[in-house]
């Protein structure tokens, strides 16, 4: 369920996006890569952080920076807004393979809603609140909070309670 209050040149206004029974996998791979619904690198190419320095090529650049793009104005960046996004009845699986025939701990997410998000310079900070479970680790989970979303990192800040710890499931990390 999408509800779209504005679209057009450079604007993008969503009042709400609503998934209902998401289901989301994300695994680590003993290589060090991490694919999200069976996506990541190509072939040979690793998602892993490196300290290697870039290297300079000759070829033109296939994009134009936001920043460059912002002063050309034949081509405005696009300004986006979403009010609230809902994700109800939905659940994470993490499964790490750097650990032997790999770990999987999965999360069951009774609600986790946010907003409002907007890329323009300046917005306050968007709340979020998550409730749910990870059966064998954490009956409950409740998280009440906030995220910045459009500076360089997501910085954040609120409170986490957690009701029935069992850790044996983290006892790999």
């Amino acid at each position: 369920e999408v509800q779209v209050d504005a679209l057009g040149a450079g604007v993008l206004e969503v009042g709400s996006v609503v998934l209902r029974g998401l289901v989301a996998e994300a695994t680590l791979e003993a290589d060090g890569t991490l694919t999200f619904a069976g996506l990541g690198p190509a072939p040979g190419q690793s998602s892993a952080p490196t300290s290697a320095p870039a290297v300079a090529t000759t070829e033109a650049p296939l994009e134009v920076s936001a920043t460059e793009r912002s002063t050309d104005p034949a081509s405005p960046s696009l300004r986006w807004s979403l009010e609230r996004v809902q994700f109800e009845e939905s659940s994470l699986s993490f499964t790490d393979r750097d650990l032997g025939e790999g770990h999987r701990l999965t999360a069951q997410l009774d609600t986790l809603t946010a907003g409002p998000v907007s890329s323009a310079s300046g917005a306050p900070a968007s709340s979020v609140q998550v409730s749910g479970t990870i059966p064998g680790v954490v009956e409950e989970i409740e998280i009440d909070g906030t995220i910045d979303s459009v500076a360089p990192r997501f910085v954040g800040g609120g409170g986490i309670k957690l009701e029935g710890v069992s850790p044996e499931e983290l006892a790999p990390y």
